[in-house]
Parts: structure tokens; sequence; C-alpha cells
């Protein structure tokens, strides 16, 4: 996502946020303002806000500091935990439906600790996600964030996510294999190290998803190549394990074990 480098209230914000309250304030209310971007931008699929509630994402630093707005975290860094204020909020309705109702979720790619942990620390979309049955992939960064993950790893990176929500939901972390690349040095950023093949109960797939051309970012064909093979691969296992039945199961009883 495009953050201002410079300007006087804009330093530090990300371009998208930005539109999001410009659009809020011409529909009148968020919620209206996320499907009139949508329209606008011509999005594919839907867009459901975790949360209709007013919050502000907060981050606590090392040093105990408690630091408020996306913009001031990323900036100030050193961070040891990211909260919600208020903490209890209520979930999106049609986010969680959404959830329950879905084959595959992915969580990621996107900045750790302002964009993809936020959501999953609103409790009615972390218990969504956790009990539903579909397949779960956190998807890892490719590259390191400055102000954020400097210098994480992909255990890092889900030791930082697990932590926070309590549970460890993912099937899968999906994470970049092709690492050899050296990012500039006014980036303040490195390839993502893996370092481990499994992660509190999820395994770790490897694959080459980066963007050739930037390769701070993924490439949007290779991730969801990965992803649809991820899907199919796994429902083929499932498909072709025996249907066992437990002790004293009756013939109908018998089930599929994936």
């Amino acid at each position: 996502e495009y953050r201002f480098s410079e300007g006087e209230g804009l330093e530090g914000h990300s371009f998208g946020n930005l539109f999001i309250v410009a659009m809020t304030d011409v529909a009148g209310n968020f919620e209206e303002a996320v499907r009139e971007t949508s329209r606008v931008l011509a999005v594919r699929g839907q867009i459901l806000p975790a949360t209709l509630s007013a919050l502000t994402l907060c981050a606590r630093t090392d040093d105990g500091t408690v630091v408020r707005g996306e913009s001031a975290i990323t900036e100030h860094g050193h961070v040891r935990e990211i909260f919600l204020d208020p903490p209890a909020i209520q979930a999106n309705p049609d986010a969680i439906r959404a959830i329950l109702q879905a084959d595959i979720i992915i969580c990621g790619p996107g900045s750790l600790l302002t964009s993809v942990m936020p959501n999953m620390l609103v409790e009615g979309i972390r218990r969504a996600i956790d009990v539903s049955p579909a397949l779960k992939v956190y998807v890892c960064n490719v590259a390191t964030q400055h102000g954020e993950t400097d210098a994480f790893k992909v255990s890092d990176h889900y030791r930082m996510l697990t932590e926070h929500i309590k549970v460890s939901p993912f099937d899968f972390v999906l994470a970049n294999s092709n690492t050899n690349a050296v990012l500039p040095e006014e980036w303040h950023s490195q390839p993502v190290e893996v370092d481990t093949t499994a992660l509190n109960g999820a395994r770790v797939v490897k694959a080459d998803v980066v963007a050739e051309e930037n390769r701070y970012r993924h490439d949007s064909k290779k991730l969801a190549d990965a992803l649809i093979r991820l899907y199919y691969e796994r429902h083929q296992m499932a498909d072709s394990e025996p249907a066992v039945a437990s002790p004293g199961a009756s013939q109908s009883e018998k089930v599929g074990v994936g």
C-alpha cells in the first residue's frame, strides 16, 4: 500500500485509509463508504469490515510506552503488544457469516501489526475463524517491514500473531521460497527467512510467490496459483482417505478422516 512520505498531517498515513475516510464523509457512514469504495474501484468480490464500531489501534512498546494510531505505531517501532481501544467491540455479523460459509480463509499478506492482526483482535472474528471448518492459510509477508517486523523470520511473524489472538487456527503457513534477492538499502527491509517446517500445529508450505519487479511484494498470480494448488491438494488428500468407522459405529455412521 502507498504511504505518504511527507506532507503536514499526511506523513506516514496510507492512501487507502485516507480514501476510506473521505468516502465515509461523503457517504455518511463507514459501512456505506466501504460499499461505495468497492463500486468506485470495481472490486471483484465483497469487502466486509471486521467491525462497524469506532475504535483506535494501539501498541505497547518495549519500554512500556502506549502508542495510539496506525501511522504512529509504524513510526515508533519496537512494538511488544497490539491492542484495540475499546477492547470489547462487536464483530460485523455479515463478516462472521461470510467466514463461517467460506471454503478457504486466507489471512494476509499485509502489514502484520497494523493490517492483518487488528482484524483478528476483534473477538467475534477470531472465534469464527477458529471454529470454521474451512481450510485456513496464513500468508506470510515476503519481506520484513521497517518499524513493524524488522529482522523477523517466518516463525516470528506467526508467533507474534498467535500470541495475540491466543489460538493457532491455521492449517498452513504459506511462505516465499525465493529469498535470494538483496533489497535496496533505503527500503530498510530484507526477505523473510523460512526457518521452520511446522508452527504450533500449522504446516509451513514454501512456494515462489514474490514479484520479480518489486521483491517487497507478492506476485498476485503466483500467490493465487499457490493457494489454489494448496486448496485442491488438500481436498484430494481428504477424498483419498478411506472412510473409517469409530468403534461400535454402524455402516451408515462412517466418516471420512481428513
